[in-house]
C-alpha cells in the first residue's frame, strides 16, 4: 500500500519535471518553485529546499553549482537542468 506522503512527492514531481521540460535553461530550486506557485501549483513543493529533496537522485537531470554574485553577498547555487525528460518519466515510474 501507497502512503500519502509517497503520493504527494510523486503528485509534486511530475510538474516539476514539465517545467523544467519547457524551460529548456538549468534553474535553481528557487526558480522552479516561483514557476510552481505563478501556475498556481499548490502540491507537496511550495518551498526551494523541499524542491531540492525531491530532486535527488532524479535520472535525466544534471546538477551544476554557481556562484551567484549580489550587491553584497554571494551564494553558491545548485541549477537543475532537464537533459533527458524520458529518463526522468521512467525514473518516476519505477518510485
Amino acid at each position: 500500500m501507497v502512503g500519502e506522503y509517497m503520493v504527494k512527492k510523486h503528485r509534486a514531481r511530475r510538474p516539476i519535471g514539465e517545467i523544467m521540460r519547457d524551460k529548456k535553461e538549468p534553474m535553481s530550486a528557487y526558480e522552479i518553485a516561483e514557476q510552481m506557485m505563478n501556475k498556481k501549483m499548490k502540491f507537496y513543493a511550495e518551498r526551494p529546499k523541499t524542491i531540492a529533496q525531491l530532486l535527488k537522485g532524479a535520472k535525466g537531470i544534471t546538477r551544476s553549482k554557481v556562484l551567484r554574485k549580489r550587491e553584497i553577498t554571494s551564494t553558491i547555487t545548485t541549477l537543475y537542468h532537464m537533459e533527458d525528460y524520458e529518463a526522468y518519466e521512467r525514473w518516476l515510474h519505477d518510485r
